[in-house]
């Protein structure tokens, strides 16, 4: 009995099924954490695409910000968890100011659109959060 024990300690057997059970753990949250992001940036991507067909809508439309609205969730293949906000915002030499007064010199303001779209997006490792994209457009 007292000779089986060394013997069983230089077995090497089975060697390479324990240090695959000790790696495999490792490997599977990599993977799913690399298959996280990776599905993150895609939904980034498409966020970042029907923004931009909203400000294309916005240097083409100019006055209608409910009309590119309605173009940015046209534009998304899935509109249903899509929050869209387009904001008509005017400034004079950088400064907020209204869209229907003239600036100090006598000149027009500046018109810009904002265009904000927001999207959650439930991650296999990272947890929720919301994917977010952002454009501003210089009208006038």
């Amino acid at each position: 009995m007292l000779g089986l024990l060394p013997r069983l300690l230089r077995d090497r057997r089975g060697a390479s099924a324990v240090e695959f059970a000790i790696v495999a753990p490792v490997l599977i949250a990599g993977l799913l954490a690399m298959v996280d992001v990776g599905l993150g940036l895609g939904m980034r991507m498409e966020l970042d695409r029907i923004v931009r067909a909203g400000a294309q809508a916005a240097i083409s439309l100019n006055n209608d910000a409910s009309a590119i609205e309605a173009l940015v969730l046209a534009s998304s293949a899935s509109p249903d968890d899509l929050s869209v906000e387009v904001e008509r915002v005017c400034s004079c030499g950088g400064v907020a100011a209204s869209c229907t007064a003239l600036c100090s010199g006598g000149t027009a303001p500046s018109v810009y659109y904002e265009i904000d779209a927001e999207r959650p997006h439930d991650g296999l490792v990272f947890g929720p959060r919301q994917v977010v994209s952002h454009a501003r457009v210089k009208i006038r």
